[in-house]
């Protein structure tokens, strides 16, 4: 037998009686695949081949705020977005086009910066691509509150 570079999974789950899937840990390489259990242990014949994952990174090509006070305001041309005010409501609206994904998508990652002081980090939920009622996808230069995709009721965790 070969010295082996022991890094443990996580996550292992039995299939069958010759069959697991288990998380392969940060640090794992490319070589053969051993199991432990009470009957002793086994290890491959062929090697498994680590293949590093890909990052993909979006920046949304629209991007508005909608403002209960002002229900007919646009406000897509602003470099920033708000999330709470003492006077009004804001929701702030991001879209993504999504293209070059090969496979399972394992994890998304929406980050935003905050620049000035606030305990209202804001939540993020799903809303539909078009203006209230339409077929039609929302623009930034047109949206408005009057006419803002509804929030969905629970937000994305």
């Amino acid at each position: 037998m070969t010295d082996l570079l022991w890094v443990a999974g996580t996550g292992l789950i039995v299939d069958s009686d010759t069959q697991v899937r288990a998380t392969v840990p940060s640090g794992a390489t490319t070589g053969p695949v051993a199991v432990t259990g009470p009957g002793g242990m086994g290890q491959s014949v062929a090697s498994f081949t680590v293949v590093a994952p890909t990052t993909l990174t979006f920046i949304p090509p629209d991007d508005a705020h909608v403002v209960s006070s002002s229900p007919t305001g646009t406000y897509g041309s602003l470099t920033t977005l708000k999330v709470k005010s003492v006077s009004a409501t804001h929701n702030s609206y991001l879209k993504f086009n999504v293209i070059g994904l090969g496979g399972t998508v394992q994890s998304a990652k929406v980050r935003l910066y905050c620049t000035d002081a606030s305990s209202e980090g804001g939540k993020i939920h799903l809303v539909s691509n078009h203006y209230l009622g339409t077929t039609t996808p929302w623009q930034e230069g047109g949206l408005t509150w009057n006419n803002a995709p509804r929030c969905a009721s629970t937000a994305v965790n």
